[in-house]
């Protein structure tokens, strides 16, 4: 893992997952021996003065919000070099994507119960000036009181986002926000205010109690035409059980109206209908949030470790094929799913040596490939010297290559036939044309020698 660059007091702990906009990371402070999560954005304020700016004077604000349904924002810091980086509390828990993708936590009470805590912290959000613009089920977190009830914390409040409310157009570029979750006027315009949140907050909530997404749409085009100008999907298909009542299914088509004027008008506004739907339901037995919340806890904990099981056999067997890139891909997959894990990195560390050994044997082949070859064209030229040199050092890799033992022969015989040329040709006087320049027997080809005169 390549560690950040972070302010001294904290030690990196591990990466917790990779994003378009940066790495994340988990830290611990060395003096309080508090965990804590760095977020390291790439270099996008880096050729804008004026936009950092902008960024350091929004991070200024945003890091006195206070409330206990928001990730608390505890430090922000931008270096020389542009790179950015932030740091958040660290949240013990799961997303709410996460928490509705478990059957044991399935429960319209108390989904509605965490929608008030998110309302909560929506609103005192939009009161402060702020709009979240990525109200989505990977920006929410569940996890526990000190009562051991359910908490949720709204993250991720996106400073770079606010710059889009009042800033330039080159602030746009900074957020695309989640197709899936974006209210129509925020896929158009960049003038949006807190009703676009509700959107999305509607879309969520949708997807939450019934566990069917509200849009109809399989790709970025399809999903922008959905939200502006489809139907969400039925309740009929969506909660053909009708655990859903009908004040709440009104209520969250009225959420996701797509006319800003034609939503609740606020954060607050929308709790209090929904506190009243509340009623409609019996009161929760004492305790049943917590446990509906470790029953949750112990799912995603046992999906984990199948996951984790399954992606390292996989990726093993890949690596056994060779298709080295197909693992390290497969591991790439896992980390997105569950974060950066010791076995995971062990892993990936083992693809990529095995890797680096594989293009290191293929080098090796294709040098004693050419060695080979050109103590061929050597032998042909009659450079024995040459040819020998060359074989000798294939051989001295390759013991057993048939073909070069072949080679070899060829060239010793070759040798021995120049040698005994040369002794034969010396007894008869005649003298090899390279003897005669360089004094060294077998160089070259033979030539008569002229017959000195004796004085």
């Amino acid at each position: 893992m390549t560690t950040p660059r972070v302010d001294p007091k904290y030690e990196v702990v591990r990466r917790l997952r990779e994003g378009g906009m940066g790495a994340i990371y988990l830290v611990r402070h060395r003096l309080l021996d508090e965990l804590r999560v760095v977020k390291v954005l790439r270099s996008h304020l880096n050729s804008d003065e004026d936009l950092r700016q902008r960024f350091l004077r929004e991070a200024r604000t945003a890091i006195q919000l206070r409330h206990p349904n928001i990730a608390q924002l505890y430090d922000f810091s931008v270096d020389e070099d542009g790179n950015a980086s932030i740091v958040l509390e660290y949240i013990d828990g799961f997303t709410v994507e996460e928490f509705g993708r478990r059957p044991e936590a399935r429960d319209v009470p108390l989904d509605l119960a965490l929608a008030q805590q998110a309302l909560r912290a929506l609103g005192f959000l939009h009161r402060k000036g702020f709009v979240h613009r990525d109200v989505a089920p990977d920006n929410l977190m569940v996890t526990r009181d000190v009562d051991g009830e359910p908490l949720v914390k709204l993250i991720d409040l996106g400073i770079v986002k606010t710059l889009r409310a009042e800033g330039k157009g080159t602030a746009t570029s900074l957020y695309l926000g989640k197709p899936r979750y974006s209210s129509p006027e925020q896929l158009i315009s960049p003038e949006i205010d807190a009703r676009a949140d509700l959107y999305s907050f509607g879309v969520m909530l949708y997807e939450l109690v019934t566990g069917c997404y509200p849009i109809r749409g399989h790709d970025l085009p399809s999903l922008i035409a959905a939200h502006l100008h489809g139907e969400p999907v039925p309740f009929d298909v969506s909660d053909p059980e009708r655990r859903i009542p009908d004040p709440l299914r009104r209520l969250l088509l009225t959420t996701m109206a797509k006319e800003p004027g034609s939503r609740p008008e606020s954060a607050e506004d929308l709790a209090a209908r929904l506190a009243e739907i509340q009623q409609l339901f019996p009161p929760p037995a004492p305790g049943e949030a917590a446990r509906r919340l470790d029953a949750a806890r112990a799912g995603a904990r046992h999906e984990r470790e199948e996951e984790l099981t399954r992606a390292g056999s996989e990726a093993l067997s890949m690596l056994g094929r060779g298709e080295y890139a197909a693992a390290r891909q497969r591991v790439a997959e896992a980390v997105e799913q569950l974060g950066n894990d010791p076995e995971l990195t062990a892993l990936l560390a083992r693809i990529e040596a095995r890797e680096r050994e594989v293009r290191q044997a293929n080098a090796e082949a294709e040098r004693l490939e050419r060695l080979l070859g050109e103590a061929g064209q050597a032998l042909a030229a009659g450079a024995i010297p040459d040819a020998l040199s060359r074989i000798t050092e294939v051989l001295a890799r390759r013991p057993e290559d048939s073909r070069a033992r072949s080679l070899a022969a060829r060239i010793e015989e070759r040798r021995q036939a120049d040698e005994a040329r040369a002794v034969a040709a010396e007894r008869e006087g005649v003298v090899p044309a390279a003897t005669l320049r360089t004094g060294r027997p077998g160089e070259a080809s033979l030539h008569e020698a002229p017959t000195a005169e004796v004085p």
